[in-house]
Formats: C-alpha cells, sequence, structure tokens
C-alpha cells in the first residue's frame, strides 16, 4: 500500500514538473522600448499584449486556431457598445476584441496580465463572444477622412473651467476640446467627430497620435445638442503625453473605433497647450 502512495506521489510531481516545464517555455516578446516610450500607458498595454498573445496560444497547445492576429478594443458592430472594451488596473488588462484567424473573424473577451512596466505579457487568455458576420469588415479596415481647419486657431478660456479649443472663437466650429478644474491633475477630451452607431452612454476607442507618440483611450458617447449627435468623450491625467504632442508636433491624427480617421492641425499650438497644461497641474 505504501508503494501505491509512493508511486502516485511520484506521477503527480511528474505531471506538476511537466506542467511547470511548459508555463516555463512560454516567452511572450517584449515591446521595444522605443514603442513604449512614445506611448502612453492603455497604448502600451494594447501593444504588449497584441504582441504575446499568440505565444500563450502556442504554450498551451491548442489546435486549429491558424495563424492567429488580436485586435484588442475593437470589435465588429454584433458585439456589445455598452461595456467598456478596455480597462487598464495596475498591470491586468482586460475587456473586447477581434480575432482574426484561419476561421474567420470573431469577436472575443480577453485578460491579459503584464509586468508592471506594461511591456512584456506574462499571461494571455480570451474566449469567443461571437463569430462575425461575413458582410463585416475588418476592425482595422478604416475610413480615412482629412478635416480642413480653415479659420481654426488653438485658444485657452480661463473664464471658468480651463479650457483649451483647437476651433473658430465665438463659434460652434470646434474639432478639439480639452476641459480641466484647476489644479485637479486630470483633464476631460471632447471630439466633435463621430461614429453613426455611436449613442449616448456606448463606448468608443479613441487613438491618438502625434508625432513618434501614439496614445489610446476608452470615449464614452455624450449628446452634443450642438450637434444634435452623440460624440466621444474621454478622461485621462493631464501629466498624458497628449498635451506634450499638442505643444510640439505639427498634426494630431484621430482614430475612431478602428473605423474613421481625421487629423487636427497643431499649428500655432504650442503656448495654448502649455499654459493649458500648467493650470490643470499646478
Amino acid at each position: 500500500m505504501r508503494m501505491v502512495k509512493r508511486t502516485i506521489l511520484g506521477a503527480i510531481q511528474i505531471v506538476l514538473m511537466s506542467a511547470a516545464t511548459i508555463a516555463s517555455a512560454v516567452e511572450a516578446p517584449m515591446l521595444p522600448a522605443d514603442l513604449s516610450k512614445n506611448s502612453n500607458d492603455l497604448q502600451r498595454a494594447v501593444w504588449a499584449c497584441e504582441g504575446g498573445a499568440t505565444s500563450f496560444q502556442e504554450g498551451s497547445g491548442q489546435k486549429g486556431s491558424g495563424r492567429a492576429r488580436f485586435f484588442l478594443g475593437t470589435v465588429d458592430a454584433s458585439a456589445s457598445r455598452s461595456e467598456p472594451p478596455l480597462t487598464l488596473q495596475d498591470n491586468r488588462l482586460s475587456g473586447l476584441g477581434s480575432l482574426s484567424n484561419d476561421n474567420g473573424w470573431s469577436n472575443i473577451r480577453f485578460d491579459c496580465t503584464l509586468s508592471p512596466d506594461l511591456r512584456k505579457p506574462t499571461a494571455f487568455k480570451f474566449e469567443v463572444v461571437s463569430p462575425t458576420p461575413n458582410d463585416s469588415s475588418s476592425p482595422d479596415d478604416s475610413n480615412a477622412a482629412k478635416t480642413v481647419s480653415t479659420g481654426k486657431s488653438w485658444y485657452v478660456d480661463t473664464s471658468g473651467p480651463i479650457v483649451l479649443t483647437h476651433g473658430v472663437k465665438e463659434t460652434d466650429d470646434r474639432d478639439f476640446i480639452a476641459s480641466c478644474v484647476k489644479s485637479s491633475g486630470e483633464i476631460q477630451v471632447s471630439l466633435t467627430q463621430t461614429l453613426k452607431w455611436l449613442k449616448d452612454g456606448n463606448y468608443v476607442t479613441v487613438g491618438i497620435s502625434g508625432g513618434p507618440g501614439s496614445g489610446l483611450y476608452v470615449g464614452r458617447g455624450v449628446t452634443d445638442d450642438s450637434l444634435g449627435v452623440a460624440t466621444p468623450v474621454f478622461r485621462t491625467s493631464a501629466k498624458d503625453p497628449l498635451l506634450g504632442w499638442i505643444a510640439s508636433g505639427s498634426s494630431l491624427h484621430i482614430n475612431l473605433g478602428g473605423e474613421s480617421t481625421y487629423d487636427v492641425s497643431l499649428k500655432g499650438s504650442a503656448q495654448a497647450a502649455k499654459t493649458f497644461a500648467a493650470a490643470c497641474n499646478s
């Protein structure tokens, strides 16, 4: 009887050792230093998890997934728009996304754990929520559109909450508005471009790049009475690199949910952006 117990315990130890060997064999790539340096936390986490997700599928021995590519934060119109597509808490990123493999496109729910610097995933798991209809476009098919900035300028209003605007003064012709309460350390950004499906309370990912810098944000639809539609609004830290890009770049490239892109001119933005940042952080 004792010999049987020892044999069973030995077998268990071998299984555990084998499992540990498989787990340690999964080595996801680290996000390059230049990409990490020129991105905000959410963008850094998404890039790292997308780049390393396939490693964990291969390490787990999953079959039949084919050449998998993950797009985190973007989903087909058939998926839920009523919950945040991305949530970053400490070093854990979770939410919704899309998967492309030999079986086609699917909407997924995922969970990704990262290193403290958000450059390397240490665990990634997902489940398929629903297949993407065949008549849907892929998440990275964007409808590019350029905005014309004739007559617009950058200016700051400090008469109430501090507001940084790119638009025509004393009109509703604006394409970028950032506001904050003095010394609050947080800013709210409102965009006037929108997507047809965005409704009040719905969520959409907002990508903003300026020069080499790239940031990702989660916008929520808020009805703009002057426009009569819901437009994306998001909050972020006043120390987010976005204000630095506005102060030093030539244009902001804005991507709404991977479906629509446009540019905002940064001509004459430097002083206004610096004044706004100083007031929000002081």
